[in-house]
């Protein structure tokens, strides 16, 4: 009925204008946010966070699209021809540990060693997607339990999602606590598993293993409180039942 203009952040640009071509994309600068102003010929402005109280007042209301996102065609061939270079194995990207509020950053982290149970399985290539400082977790791996996270230096989620997305992309899977790995892998339908407290974020209700924006995203609870290591027990269970082809990996139907 109209024209869309979307106002985002800069680093979410590029991948938004090639998401949503028949959209203006604008980025702009979060902590200049209150000194932005919508073009002077917009008739309606509404918060993105919003739409759903307007659009999608129900399950059904949730189209089970495969994604939304459009990952950068060349990033992809680059990030294709460096996990080529890894070897047969399965390509599984990990994040372990969670932002926000310090109280959610507590209920939402995990320690690297409480992914050993799936760290440890033959025939699959870990890759790094935590952002921020995480170079002694991997040390720690690489040189205490001989376990190998490929990382690349110039592979920056903060910094650089453009790029970011186009390294999700190209995995045969994400295993993640709850955290914005989660969102920019469901959105690109990437197979992920996502990993979560026994009390989690609204955003992935209270029981059941799907969500309603992302069909390609699995939920795997705790069942008691900080219950990690018998979560991470049934995880990597489920990873040998992927490995052996006896859980049905997404297609693009």
């Amino acid at each position: 009925g109209g024209s869309v203009v979307i106002a985002c952040d800069r680093r979410l640009a590029p991948l938004y204008a090639r998401s949503f071509p028949e959209a203006r994309v604008e980025g702009i600068d979060l902590r200049k946010l209150s000194e932005w102003k919508p073009p002077a010929d917009v008739d309606y402005l509404v918060h993105i966070g919003s739409l759903p109280m307007h659009f999608r007042l129900g399950w059904e209301k949730f189209p089970r699209q495969k994604s939304y996102l459009v990952a950068d065609p060349e990033a992809r061939a680059k990030w294709r021809s460096r996990y080529d270079e890894l070897g047969p194995g399965l390509k599984v990207g990990i994040s372990w540990r969670g932002g926000g509020r310090a109280s959610e950053q507590k209920r939402r982290t995990t320690l690297l060693q409480e992914w050993l149970p799936l760290l440890r399985q033959p025939g699959v290539d870990f890759v790094n997607l935590q952002y921020g400082d995480c170079r002694e977790d991997l040390r720690v791996a690489k040189e205490k339990w001989d376990v190998e996270i490929h990382d690349w230096d110039d592979a920056d989620p903060f910094a650089n999602l453009d790029d970011f997305a186009a390294q999700v992309s190209e995995l045969d899977l994400v295993i993640s606590v709850g955290n914005t790995t989660i969102h920019m892998a469901g959105a690109l339908g990437v197979e992920t598993w996502t990993l979560l407290p026994r009390v989690p974020g609204w955003r992935y209700m209270c029981e059941g293993e799907e969500m309603p924006w992302y069909a390609s995203v699995k939920l795997f609870r705790q069942e008691r409180d900080d219950a990690w290591v018998e979560l991470f027990e049934k995880t990597a269970a489920r990873l040998a039942d992927r490995l052996k082809g006896d859980v049905p990996v997404p297609t693009d139907d």
